[in-house]
């Protein structure tokens, strides 16, 4: 070994040392007794104050809001807003206190030593105002109380899901620093915990990447509504010099995705190869409300019939210029989602009734669409059919302008995302809806993370052409059933009454 790597180990240690004998010094040495600060239970921000000296700010406390309310909390920040500080006395907090035991990590065993156990938890320790319960083992990066098994801070890092599956804990805290690079299978086997245990709670942060199918994206695209969500920028925080940020902008311009990502906390999920971006997309909800009062009559509907594994069924239709999600279900049996369907039409007042009803007829869609015509041909059905066309459609089939598109499917995508365009006139455009119409538990975050997933891209003969299934799938993208439903309303059918179309 270098002599100057022996001198930098020495220096290390002795510090520890140091360090070690200052805590003991500071709680009254080692025979004290270790019992939680009850008073401060449920009052976080008192504690970081009273005991810790630390006052959070307006970001912070929604933070703990979020944390009060919701059993999973992500937050997504620009680089230096004080997100460490935040969680290490957020866990001091519900470790001091008696709450129950945490466990913190992360994707970069450097960042949760340096950046998290060093830094900011123990030196909120060692400047508290008062003895905090436990003793620390700084070489395994954990605090313990003597007598007791279910009472623990520790700092993990690890490659193997095994190491957070099997155990029953209570009230644990998980944190999960630097979030959006953690490993997807140690995702499913944390998640495990809230399943099986009561009261835990996972709080993970991280400044976000260009990667959108971890599951820390999947937070904020795809599920909305189901767990608690916040963006902290830089431009909000006191601990960020505006000067930093004015330099930033120069440097990287406004609209980079180093800007919006290191600075704004903010995903980079408007590509200029999506289909439909997400700009579009929020401009498209805003219009919902923008609208007149339309007269209730559905124009046309079109069914995505789920397929395999995790696929669902999607009903939608359109309504003047409303896009509707009348039914977001699972259910493998077509046969079955077929009656469905139809019952759900039989259902409507008939002035309401749809003039066509589309459904995906490739697949497991071509059995449902038989027994839709089995059901349409009914003589006793013919009241809730008439004035109503049935229309199955295969994807592959050839686009009316053949010049411009590959295919069906990328003939209605790409009308779509002309009638999604905010620069068109207003009544040529198209209003998606709100949280509020939407059935079952279906997310505006999860429509539009469908909605905002393909990509496109032109042949060699200058077609407009998108992603297929199979190429979502290499991506680790699930079905976009909806956004497929919401595409199919841009096919124009022939006007038969029955009529099956194909390549």
């Amino acid at each position: 070994m270098r002599t100057a790597d022996l001198q930098t180990r020495i220096q290390a240690k002795a510090r520890s040392r140091l360090r070690r004998k200052a805590t003991w010094i500071l709680h009254g040495g080692r025979k004290r007794k270790h019992e939680p600060l009850v008073e401060y239970q449920g009052r976080p921000i008192e504690f970081a104050r009273e005991v810790l000296g630390i006052e959070f700010w307006s970001r912070q406390l929604e933070a703990i809001d979020l944390v009060n309310t919701w059993q999973e909390t992500y937050i997504s920040s620009g680089h230096g807003v004080g997100k460490s500080t935040w969680v290490a006395a957020f866990a001091n907090y519900w470790f001091c206190t008696g709450i129950g035991p945490v466990l913190l990590t992360s994707s970069s065993n450097t960042q949760l030593r340096d950046m998290l156990w060093d830094q900011s938890l123990q030196t909120q320790r060692l400047d508290a105002a008062r003895a905090l319960p436990g003793i620390v083992k700084e070489g395994l990066m954990e605090i313990v109380v003597p007598g007791t098994k279910k009472w623990w801070l520790k700092a993990r890092t690890t490659d193997k899901p095994e190491r957070f599956q099997g155990r029953h804990i209570d009230y644990l805290l998980v944190i999960i620093d630097e979030a959006a690079g953690f490993p997807r299978r140690l995702w499913r086997a944390i998640k495990g915990w809230l399943s099986s245990n009561v009261g835990c709670k996972i709080v993970a942060i991280g400044n976000p990447n260009e990667d959108l199918s971890s599951e820390f994206a999947r937070a904020f695209h795809e599920r909305q509504g189901d767990v608690g969500t916040l963006y902290i920028s830089c431009e909000d925080s006191p601990y960020v010099d505006k000067q930093w940020i004015a330099d930033r902008e120069k440097e990287w311009g406004r609209d980079s995705v180093d800007f919006l990502t290191r600075v704004l906390g903010r995903w980079p999920t408007d590509s200029t190869d999506k289909v439909l971006p997400l700009d579009r997309l929020e401009h498209a909800h805003k219009l919902w409300h923008q609208l007149p009062p339309d007269d209730g009559r559905i124009q046309k509907v079109f069914w995505d019939v789920a397929g395999r594994g995790k696929d669902h069924n999607a009903l939608v239709g359109l309504q003047g210029q409303r896009i509707r999600v009348f039914r977001y279900w699972k259910k493998r049996d077509f046969l079955d989602s077929a009656h469905d369907v139809f019952e759900w039409m039989r259902a409507l007042p008939k002035e309401r009734r749809p003039r066509v009803l589309m459904l995906d007829a490739t697949g497991m869609g071509d059995g449902a669409y038989l027994e839709m015509r089995r059901l349409w041909k009914n003589p006793a059905w013919r009241d809730v059919v008439s004035g109503t066309q049935l229309v199955g459609v295969q994807w592959s089939a050839t686009p009316h302008s053949r010049n411009e598109f590959g295919s069906l499917v990328d003939e209605c995508y790409g009308l779509l995302r002309r009638r999604l365009d905010p620069s068109r006139p207003l009544e040529q455009r198209l209003a998606l809806p709100p949280q509020d119409d939407l059935p079952g538990k279906l997310t505006v975050g999860e429509m539009d993370a469908q909605l905002n997933a393909k990509r496109f891209w032109f042949d060699e003969r200058h077609k407009f052409v998108t992603e297929g299934k199979e190429d979502l799938r290499k991506r680790r993208v699930k079905s976009p059933d909806v956004a497929d439903a919401i595409a199919g309303l841009m096919h124009v059918p022939p006007r038969v009454e029955v009529s099956m179309l194909s390549v």
